[in-house]
């Protein structure tokens, strides 16, 4: 079972964390997770990393658990200064047809979530809207204003370096539009 921790009260916090989560090793994680989102970090990409802990419930021994920050308002403020935000990512496929992070519906904005600090999140959903038509249109001069060109190239060069997909499936994927630049 994996837990999602938020504290409520004013800091301290553990590791300066507002919000974290204590995700199993069943969940198929190793280090090789935490030390590939380190490098991203370090890269300059937006990739939480955790650490592998030892988790004790009211003195029980409950396993090893990876903790990490959920990358929420005060992550994305403390680690990137990004303030002004809309985070879309596609709604999961667990409980229907498809048994993974993909889905028939991962190229339609009617399929995806909405999170952030934006105060207007229609003029991020118009925008991704429009860089959806461009990719289904494969219209490169319409999608590249849209992108931040340095970040995608950065996030591109990881993910050939990983040489895994698993980052870009369906409901894995993040799309961060700043609200200040208009890129994604």
């Amino acid at each position: 079972v994996s837990f999602k921790i938020k504290h409520k009260k004013a800091p301290p916090f553990l590791d300066q964390m507002k919000r974290f989560n204590l995700i199993p090793i069943q969940d198929a994680l190793d280090n090789s997770t935490i030390a590939i989102n380190k490098i991203a970090s370090e890269f300059g990409l937006m990739a939480p990393y955790g650490k592998m802990v030892f988790l004790r419930v009211n003195g029980v021994d409950s396993g090893v658990y990876m903790l990490v920050e959920d990358h929420k308002k005060e992550w994305f403020e403390r680690e990137h200064q990004l303030t002004n935000y809309l985070m879309i990512k596609s709604n999961d496929d667990w409980d229907r047809k498809n048994i993974s992070h993909q889905s028939d519906f991962d190229l339609f904005i009617e399929n995806k979530e909405i999170s952030g600090t934006s105060l207007y999140p229609e003029i991020a959903l118009g925008k991704f809207n429009e860089l959806l038509r461009a990719i289904n249109n494969s219209d490169i001069l319409r999608i590249k204003p849209l992108l931040d060109l340095q970040y995608v190239s950065k996030f591109l060069a990881m993910y050939t370096i990983i040489n895994n997909s698993h980052p870009v499936y369906g409901d894995n994927l993040r799309y961060i539009y700043d609200m200040t630049s208009g890129r994604f």
